[in-house]
């Protein structure tokens, strides 16, 4: 996908998909999974998003990495304290 919005500050990625579908047109939710990542079966969560790692590609090299996108625009800092190291 071209031109997937960088998020704000705090914004979730959930709110960054969203805010892609828009920009580009897209009117099948299914499409915008097909276009966002690759895949019509991804399952779109608020809290805890997967496939971070297609979203690094979508972004210039080197300007996100999964562990900072899951910090900065994931609930994951909520729930890691609750989490065993094992599932981290």
């Amino acid at each position: 996908m071209l031109n997937f919005p960088i998020p704000y500050p705090d914004e979730l990625i959930y709110s960054t998909v969203a805010r892609s579908k828009i920009r580009a047109g897209i009117t099948s939710p299914k499409q915008l999974l097909e276009d966002v990542f690759a895949n019509r079966k991804v399952i779109a969560t608020v809290d805890l998003p997967c496939h971070l790692s297609r979203l690094i590609e979508l972004y210039p090299s080197g300007h996100y990495d999964v562990n900072s996108l899951a910090y900065k625009h994931t609930l994951f800092p909520l729930y890691a304290p609750f989490c065993s190291g094992q599932l981290i």
